[in-house]
């Protein structure tokens, strides 16, 4: 359909045909880059937790782990967490903490820009390319076509690697005091830690 209109839009312009019949034959079914970019995305989501405790104290702790590959080659997510919350009452003292950590590696993919030509992200890319373009040329190295000012979009998604690593860490220890009934003193520190870090390598 693509070389039908190509060929029809040039003869209509007054000019000739651009794809020959040995053309149509070398180029075959021709390239669809969005069924080689986009896949399905499966997920794992695991969850392991501890609760107990007795009149007087309480406790709970939790791990889990979520993993989703990214619909898009090449991308994903890894998150880690964790938690514990610890209550302990002793005559008229109340005391405790609640702590929660976590780690998630990102495997980022370029999307870039949503425009056109040089503008595009891998998505855009992948909607626009030609679809007469192979994805590799006859070396086995990503094809380039220079009448297009565009990434090939496996170049893209599978020659720039690019990963964020974000740790979390927020939690807060606490004291409570039963002064007289109906009247308590609480203190109730806190903090709330954050990393993060990015790398991004673009291949030749």
């Amino acid at each position: 359909e693509y070389i039908k209109a190509q060929n029809e839009l040039s003869v209509a312009r007054g000019g000739a045909v651009i794809y020959s019949p040995a053309d149509i034959a070398a180029i075959g079914a021709g390239t669809n880059w969005q069924d080689l970019i986009f896949r399905d995305a499966p997920i794992q989501n695991h969850n392991l937790s501890f609760s107990g405790g007795n009149a007087n104290t309480k406790y709970y702790a939790s791990l889990n782990f979520f993993d989703q590959d990214g619909v898009i080659i090449s991308s994903g997510i890894k998150r880690y967490t964790g938690r514990v919350n610890l209550e302990h009452k002793a005559g008229d003292f109340r005391f405790g903490f609640n702590l929660s950590t976590s780690l998630i590696n990102d495997d980022m993919v370029a999307f870039g820009g949503t425009g056109f030509n040089a503008g595009a992200g891998i998505i855009n890319s992948a909607i626009q390319f030609f679809p007469t373009v192979s994805p590799y040329d006859s070396a086995g190295n990503y094809a380039r076509y220079y009448n297009i000012d565009m990434e090939n979009p496996m170049a893209v998604a599978n020659g720039v690697d690019a990963k964020q690593a974000t740790s979390r860490t927020f939690g807060n220890v606490f004291a409570e005091y039963t002064v007289i009934p109906g009247l308590k003193a609480k203190l109730n520190l806190g903090s709330d830690y954050m990393n993060s870090r990015r790398d991004v390598y673009n291949s030749t």
